[in-house]
């Protein structure tokens, strides 16, 4: 079972993993584990799918990924709780129950999907 403690160990990381789909995308060592061990590798996929468009204009992103009965939202600000899109309503999820945050950074051409701990 995937817990928030189990997050907290990436800090920094240099290794990162192209999106297949979203050239412009990375993503961390944090954020592919948090995918493997919560069954999430479609947040991934929604991320760069959603959000592609967003990360070429914002040079910060902040999102909280909020997962109860089976089912998630995602909310979308710009890190000081302002909103840059509506939130995403998910169906079905068997990522574990919680409040996950993860921050995406672009530079240029370039977006990272981190954890706020591997900043």
């Amino acid at each position: 079972m995937l817990l928030p403690e189990d997050l907290k160990q990436f800090t920094g990381g240099l290794e990162v993993y192209k999106h297949p789909l979203v050239s412009r995308m990375v993503y961390t060592e944090g954020v592919k584990h948090f995918a493997a061990k919560a069954g999430a590798y479609w947040f991934i996929d929604k991320v760069a799918a959603e959000l592609e468009d967003l990360m070429a204009e914002e040079p910060f992103i902040s999102l909280v990924l909020t997962v109860k009965n089976d089912k998630a939202a995602l909310s979308v600000t710009d890190g000081n709780e302002n909103a840059l899109l509506p939130n995403f309503n998910i169906d079905f999820t068997d990522a574990p129950e919680g409040e996950w945050r993860f921050w995406i950074e672009s530079y240029g051409d370039r977006s990272t999907l981190l954890l706020p701990s591997e900043h």
